[in-house]
């Protein structure tokens, strides 16, 4: 099947470029396996372009496009995504084209799609055959592309189609692909991957300048946390790397001195159990409930499982030194959201406080040194307009 490459000017130059730290996964495609979930993709997708599929939106994306894709939560503005047009497409093209076939002869535009997506799965399935760069964080769009499983969706601005397609048979010793559509790579599985594909193609710049993030965060400790957390390269794959790596130490730094603490607490309202709060943390002489997000995308969930802990008059440590004992406290109006980008606050109203779900208060990278007293000072601002 023919294809334009959308990404002539990005080319690797012969200038070496300074080195991105990323993380990936590999996005399996395949093929709807009956007509009706062949018929439910052709209308997710009419908005692009009528009777496509995926692989016509991923083969024929035009430079400056902003393309939709499924993703894991963890990924990033930055990162790269690896598609992978699976073998059962082979079959299930065929097998649909002899049923349109025989049963609905006079369906061109069916038949013409069918034997345009027969063509491309021999051409491509069982192989890696593009790679994308995301260009914004995960975003959680409910009846978007019913056909995919995961409301979960990254933002791509460049999609690089291989002319040496990746297959199966030489990738097998660096990662395998599961039955799931999405598959994470880590650091020798990304390089081994990179390597196989460099030797048979030229790379598009931002994939031939990249190099897995690795495993650094196994090197944070109490003193370099701020220059590994909070560094632009760091990549967050899950809520209890946020934590663990991030805000168990940051938080030790913004609560008052002589405090503790307090972590996984049961929140009560008028003897109502409200849920459970990531962390409490005493500030300013004054108790406030966290919730760490990974990624709070349009922050609507987010916000309303905030706002539970809000107002409460006391909450109960299910973790640490400090477990199953009961903290009564003067109603709070405020609670901090955190999520890889930064920390917010939310009402409890439901609503934002001085920030947006695209604009923290502060940003995690200046969320070190003097970024602890600002925001220190933020809340000390925020909770004298919410009295």
């Amino acid at each position: 099947m023919p294809y334009t490459s959308c990404l002539s000017n990005l080319m690797s130059s012969k200038i070496e470029k300074r080195k991105e730290y990323v993380r990936s996964y590999i996005c399996s495609v395949t093929f709807p396996e009956n007509i009706l979930s062949l018929t439910n993709m052709i209308k997710a997708n009419k908005s692009a372009a009528p009777w496509t599929t995926d692989m016509d939106l991923l083969l024929n994306f035009r430079a400056g496009d902003v393309l939709y894709w499924t993703a894991p939560k963890w990924i990033a503005k930055g990162d790269i995504v690896f598609f992978y047009h699976t073998n059962r497409a082979i079959q299930r093209t065929r097998k649909l084209l002899r049923e349109v076939e025989s049963n609905f002869p006079r369906k061109r535009k069916l038949l013409n799609l069918l034997e345009r997506s027969r063509q491309t799965a021999e051409l491509y399935g069982g192989k890696i055959f593009a790679c994308g760069a995301v260009a914004g964080s995960v975003e959680r769009i409910q009846g978007h592309k019913k056909h995919f499983v995961s409301p979960h969706f990254a933002p791509l601005n460049y999609i690089f189609v291989f002319n040496s397609p990746l297959t199966q048979s030489r990738f097998a010793d660096h990662v395998r692909i599961g039955r799931t559509t999405i598959t994470s790579l880590f650091k020798r599985e990304f390089t081994g991957i990179k390597k196989l594909l460099a030797g048979q193609n030229v790379l598009p710049d931002y994939f031939q300048n990249a190099a897995h993030n690795g495993d650094a965060f196994k090197e944070v400790t109490a003193r370099n946390w701020g220059s590994i957390s909070c560094s632009a390269n760091a990549k967050f794959t899950h809520e209890a790397q946020l934590r663990v790596y991030w805000l168990d130490y940051f938080f030790r730094e913004l609560k008052d001195k002589g405090t503790s603490l307090l972590e996984e607490c049961e929140c009560y309202r008028e003897s109502t159990n409200t849920g459970r709060a990531d962390y409490f943390v005493k500030i300013h002489g004054r108790w406030l409930p966290v919730e760490a997000k990974l990624n709070i995308a349009d922050g609507k969930a987010a916000r309303r499982q905030a706002a539970k802990y809000t107002n409460v008059d006391k909450f109960v440590p299910k973790k640490g030194i400090c477990r199953d004992k009961t903290f009564k406290i003067d109603a709070t109006p405020m609670c901090l959201l955190v999520d890889r980008s930064g920390i917010y606050f939310v009402s409890s109203k439901n609503e934002f406080i001085n920030c947006g779900s695209d604009y923290p208060v502060l940003r995690r990278e200046k969320l070190t040194g003097e970024g602890v007293n600002e925001i220190r000072n933020a809340i000390k601002t925020s909770l004298k307009e919410l009295v």
